[in-house]
């Protein structure tokens, strides 16, 4: 799940335990899938880093979060503005 150019950072959050109960049950549920299998080993960290991940890509959808200089390469769902807003960054013609 690494991008391809970009630094792994290390960031501690605090999150609920019934939070990480749900990702240790997701880790046996995913250990099962073969597809999932066919990547490697499935952790906790593993699963939580995809639940950011797809957690991101959600809030990218809905509040149109312009995408990281250069990242558009490595990224196959370029966020946009959700339909009837604007992105706050872009310039006008104004």
């Amino acid at each position: 799940m690494k991008e391809e150019g970009f630094k792994d950072v290390h960031q501690a959050i605090r999150m609920s335990e019934s939070l990480l109960r749900r990702a240790d049950l997701l880790v046996s549920k995913m250990s099962r899938d073969e597809e999932v299998r066919a990547i490697g080993r499935i952790t906790r960290s593993s699963v939580l880093r995809l639940a950011i991940a797809h957690g991101i890509s959600g809030l990218e959808k809905k509040y149109g979060a312009p995408l990281p200089y250069g990242m558009d390469d490595h990224y196959s769902g370029a966020a946009q503005a959700p339909e009837g807003q604007t992105d706050p960054q872009e310039k006008s013609d104004e």
